[in-house]
């Protein structure tokens, strides 16, 4: 099948001494396609290009008319095809005012395409009318060179697109000075192979992600390990890297760029499921921001999720240190908000056998605690009190032939509360 397009105004010139002059001069202030903006990105194709490999990624076959006699397409750029490690044409004959070549499409109106970093060459007519080597745009012309044509890694042709380029064409034009067709001198001559091609593409949109579990989800209260699941979207360049925020900074990143190839539009993988495990006792217990931030291959980010949790990591008591003295200890988790601080479970650890605690507080706004209970008894008697800034928390334990062990929590505003040894 061969689409049609309308041919440049300058297709039915030659290229003058000029015109190859102030070509250059525009060619010497381009900025070369790899070093992309915040919103761009570069894709590479072919063993030509700055990150060489085989992949012609999106490029496919384009022609304005089928070949008059042998020849053909050659759609893959690794080694061992007509052209060698290039696409491209090889003809023996090219009919009048018609072009062959590959063009590159962008796949949806959110990509498009920025410049073009070309190594590539064209064989002379061997009789007919001459060739010339064109870069065209669905936003107009854009280069034009008389065959033989090319150029190489070294010294690559380099052009610039106009804004809202969405697909580019890279041909064989034969002709601007003839009314014959083109010959060359071989069924096999390489009328038009591209080499490399490194296309630096604009995309604007930012990823998107979904949350799908984990407790970092909710607002707590979270201890140890937090965990968040998601999946990151991008259908565009594809999904770069996932970062989970605290407090605006991030705590942890999954990078993907070991799965972007940079060899199509999707640079990277168009969706991600991904699990974050974080340690919460790398911060000081409290509220905090987090959230999800997702970036994609061109540099754009999305942050997704932003709420606050509540860290509370348990408070675990003091070891007694004095000989004869009741070792026990005791593991307490607290959420706080203001000056309120509720005491949400507590268990004794190597609690010795007949022990009993006496529990006691002094504040003015003290709950009703007092008391002694057995181990079992104690978080009946503590759990979901609520205790206000400044007071204290006394628990006693004592055991038959041990000395009692006296633990003191003091009760702060906004902090977990901090126990020491009486």
């Amino acid at each position: 099948m061969h689409r049609s397009k309308p041919n440049p105004r300058w297709a039915t010139m030659p290229m003058t001494a000029l015109g190859a002059v102030v070509f250059a001069a525009c060619l010497a202030a381009l900025v070369l396609p790899g070093s992309a903006l915040a919103g761009e990105y570069t894709i590479h194709n072919c063993p030509g290009s700055l990150a060489p490999n085989n992949d012609a990624g999106a490029w496919r076959s384009y022609s304005t008319a089928a070949l008059p006699s042998a020849g053909g397409y050659q759609g893959s750029c690794t080694p061992g095809g007509d052209l060698g490690a290039a696409i491209g044409w090889f003809a023996i004959e090219q009919s009048f005012n018609t072009s062959i070549g590959a063009e590159l499409q962008t796949p949806s109106s959110d990509i498009s395409i920025v410049s073009l970093r070309l190594v590539w060459a064209g064989a002379a007519k061997s009789s007919g009318s001459d060739t010339f080597g064109q870069i065209n745009a669905d936003t107009g012309a854009v280069f034009a060179e008389k065959a033989p044509f090319g150029a190489s890694a070294n010294a690559p042709t380099v052009v610039e697109f106009p804004d809202g380029t969405h697909t580019i064409y890279v041909d064989s034009f034969c002709s601007t000075d003839g009314s014959t067709n083109c010959y060359f001198s071989a069924n096999t001559t390489p009328v038009i192979e591209l080499v490399g091609m490194d296309t630096t593409l604009e995309d604007l949109t930012p990823p998107s992600a979904t949350l799908t579990g984990g407790s970092l989800t909710g607002n707590g209260p979270i201890s140890g390990v937090g965990t968040l699941d998601f999946t990151a979207t991008d259908p565009d360049s594809g999904v770069e890297q996932s970062e989970l925020l605290l407090d605006g900074s991030p705590v942890l990143t999954d990078s993907y760029a070991s799965q972007c190839p940079y060899t199509s539009f999707a640079a990277c993988p168009p969706s991600m499921p991904d699990s974050m495990a974080w340690n919460t006792g790398a911060v000081t217990d409290g509220e905090h921001q987090i959230a999800l931030r997702i970036t994609d291959a061109a540099g754009n980010t999305q942050v997704v999720g932003d709420h606050s949790v509540l860290i509370s990591n348990p408070t675990l008591t003091p070891v007694p240190r004095r000989r004869g003295e009741v070792k026990a200890r005791f593991v307490i988790h607290w959420t706080w908000r203001d000056a309120r601080t509720r005491l949400v479970s507590i268990r004794g650890v190597d609690l010795p056998r007949g022990a009993r605690i006496a529990v006691g507080c002094r504040g003015r706004g003290c709950p009703r605690v007092g008391g002694s209970v057995g181990g079992a008894g104690l978080r009946k008697t503590l759990q979901r009190r609520v205790f206000r800034a400044g007071e204290r928390l006394y628990l006693t334990i004592s055991a038959p032939g041990l000395s009692s062990e006296r633990i003191e929590i003091r009760i702060r505003d906004r902090k977990k509360p901090l126990a020491r040894l009486l």
